[in-house]
């Protein structure tokens, strides 16, 4: 709505367009073919847990592995015994 009234030379600010359109429960064109159809009643009571979700995993035993790629090794950090008595 408010390109079309820049194109009719019709300056307003999109903000107020905006506004007029919540005020008025005017929607504009939309991309999608979206329609909601349902809205949850927030006074409803909500459903019980029916399936007994457990909400926290058991904690799995990680082994660790001196070579592992994802740790630097020593040996390219600290320099060799012969690299220092040079």
């Amino acid at each position: 709505m408010w390109a079309q009234l820049n194109r009719e030379g019709i300056e307003v600010a999109r903000c107020t367009v905006e506004r007029l359109m919540r005020a008025n429960g005017w929607r504009g064109v939309t991309r999608t073919n979206r329609v909601r159809t349902t809205v949850a009643d927030p006074a409803a009571a909500r459903p019980s847990d029916l399936v007994d979700r457990q909400s926290e995993a058991p904690r799995v035993a990680s082994p660790t592995r001196p070579d592992s790629p994802h740790k630097p090794k020593l040996d390219s950090i600290l320099p060799t015994s012969s690299a220092l008595a040079s």
